[in-house]
């Protein structure tokens, strides 16, 4: 969100500064998890994994993952055959029908 604010041209300052507000009311509604020694551990595991199963995963992609690990949630994404490639990774795909 900050990247795409910030790579707006300053013509549309008016826009930019709705959408900061914006991204600071989102930023206030949700709690921010650190990415801490556990997470990086994990992380640290599982990109060698992937790697030596020829499977890796952007660094990002990955850091996400590992913090629903390290956090025991459930990581919401459309994109589950990606993000499948970790371990005991819960994965909820909302876009889909549910039966």
């Amino acid at each position: 969100m900050w990247k795409g604010l910030s790579a707006q041209r300053s013509a549309v300052v008016k826009e930019n500064h709705c959408n900061l507000a914006k991204i600071k009311t989102l930023e206030n509604a949700l709690e921010i998890l650190p990415v801490g020694r556990e997470v990086m551990e994990i992380f640290g595991m599982e990109k060698a994994e992937l790697e030596r199963h020829g499977t890796p995963l952007d660094d990002f992609d990955l850091i996400l993952g590992c913090c629903a690990l390290a956090y025991n949630l459930t990581l919401v994404t459309n994109n589950v055959k990606h993000f499948k490639r970790i371990g005991n990774l819960k994965i909820v795909n909302w876009s889909e029908k549910s039966e």
